[in-house]
């Protein structure tokens, strides 16, 4: 019996959101590079303060990509594949 492929939604929103995810990241490697970092203001006292979230976290957050269900949707297509090579082999 052929096993059925998985469904992969957020593995396709990432795939359409390829490019441009690549290009904001590589924006923000250059703003580090470049010795610019994120930073938060707080009224109350008047300052700023640097941004926790790393870049990485940023850019999934604003392209609403998870990246817990990627990982999960990356292992359920090494498992079909592995079920499809062990198919062919019998």
């Amino acid at each position: 019996m052929t096993p059925r492929p998985p469904q992969t939604p957020e593995l396709d929103k990432l795939s359409h959101a390829h490019n441009e995810t690549n290009t904001v990241r590589r924006f923000l490697d250059f703003l580090e590079e470049a010795g610019l970092v994120l930073a938060r203001y707080h009224e109350k006292p008047d300052w700023l303060y640097a941004a926790t979230e790393r870049p990485k976290d940023l850019v999934n957050s604003f392209f609403e990509l998870d990246p817990k269900k990627i990982e999960e949707e990356r292992r359920a297509l090494l498992d079909y594949q592995r079920a499809l090579n062990e198919e062919g082999q019998s």
